[in-house]
């Protein structure tokens, strides 16, 4: 009776062990698809404000405030190409943080913090991923630092590229007297471009500091 016994209790263990490992892939499955829904949401919103306040005033210069200055648009758009090939070849100085961007002082003041709750792939996004993944983009290794470091430089060549890329439009329309386009388009290149930037150097010069801490 006793061996019976240990023999169903054995067996009950390796039954609850194939039911959890059955479940286990079901579980990140459902982890990994509500981690998709948050990124989706950020980039969503991050792209729609990118439509309202970049794209969107483009397309209004070009196809309405453009007609008749064809000529000059495009010789302007031709200028401004070389502006935006060099942003595609900043040295490696420009990435390094600058002595005043190191305390975050400067960024703080912006309220570049509060925009990093609000952006694709910033506090916000990370936060609410983490209740989830816990280790997500965790940075705390000098490792993870100098990944983090890494990364913003390319998401900052794309809005320094986009924000060249938008200054023949936005000069053609001052010279045209456009002056509701220009304050329009102009707070967008700041919230789609210049803040973004702003962003990117701020991360970057808080890895930096945290790293010479490391160090030191």
């Amino acid at each position: 009776m006793g061996a019976g016994t240990a023999g169903l209790s054995t067996a009950g263990v390796r039954r609850a062990a194939l039911d959890a490992s059955a479940r286990a892939p079901v579980r990140a499955v459902g982890a990994g698809q509500r981690v998709a829904r948050i990124a989706l949401v950020y980039r969503a919103f991050s792209l729609s404000a990118m439509a309202v306040f970049w794209l969107a005033p483009m397309l209004w210069f070009v196809l309405m405030l453009g007609r008749g200055h064809a000529t000059a648009l495009m010789a302007a758009t031709v200028l401004a190409m070389p502006a935006c090939l060099f942003a595609l070849r900043l040295p490696d100085a420009w990435f390094r943080p600058r002595a005043w961007e190191l305390d975050g002082r400067v960024y703080e003041w912006l309220g570049i913090r509060q925009f990093n709750w609000l952006v694709m792939d910033g506090n916000g996004e990370n936060r609410r991923i983490r209740r989830i993944c816990p280790e997500y983009r965790r940075y705390a290794t000098a490792a993870g630092l100098r990944q983090l470091e890494r990364g913003t430089r390319p998401a900052e060549i794309v809005h320094w590229t986009l924000l060249l890329a938008s200054l023949p439009p936005l000069v053609f329309a001052v010279v045209i007297g456009e002056l509701p386009y220009v304050a329009y388009f102009g707070l967008g290149n700041i919230l789609v471009n210049l803040y973004p930037i702003g962003l990117q150097r701020a991360l970057r010069a808080r890895a930096s500091a945290l790293g010479r801490r490391r160090h030191a």
